[in-house]
């Protein structure tokens, strides 16, 4: 049985923040292949829009499923509790006009394209393409990444399937 700092240590491969933060404030000549690596890094050190966070401090809560398998949001409308059927935080922010905090990015991480795809996933900030490496905007710091939440609930799921 694989432990989760063994799934981190197969999974994770290098830590690319100094490279990304140095392309990000970087100033290459519009065109050339070394602009577009600079916009993608300034887009990965771009802060990540959490709409789950903005519902909750707004009062609401889920999602929901009804007993058809809809799926809803539930909130507080000065003391009516009222709901309301999207598909995901994203959609009910937009739709109730809640605006999104901004989620700093902290570290850049080379990940395999196994974990990329579980960070996607799981609504984690990952470019799949970063000059064929696949690099995961952690919004997390001062921890093991074997501490990170979204890392237990992947390592969750491994164990659970």
């Amino acid at each position: 049985m694989k432990t989760i700092e063994q799934m981190v240590q197969q999974e994770i491969n290098c830590c690319l923040s100094s490279l990304i933060s140095t392309l990000a404030d970087g100033d290459a000549h519009p065109g050339n292949d070394l602009s577009a690596l600079c916009d993608q890094a300034m887009e990965l050190a771009s802060p990540v829009p959490d709409y789950e966070e903005a519902a909750i401090q707004e009062k609401w809560t889920g999602p929901h499923k009804d007993q058809f398998g809809a799926i809803y949001f539930a909130g507080d409308d000065n003391g009516q509790m009222i709901t309301w059927s999207c598909a995901n935080w994203e959609e009910l922010c937009r739709d109730q006009e809640i605006e999104p905090i901004d989620s700093e990015v902290y570290e850049h991480w080379a990940v395999s394209q196994w974990l990329a795809e579980r960070l996607l996933a799981l609504g984690e900030k990952v470019d799949t393409d970063f000059a064929n490496l696949n690099v995961w905007a952690r919004q997390t710091t001062g921890q093991q990444i074997c501490a990170d939440g979204v890392i237990a609930r992947i390592y969750k799921a491994m164990m659970e399937a």
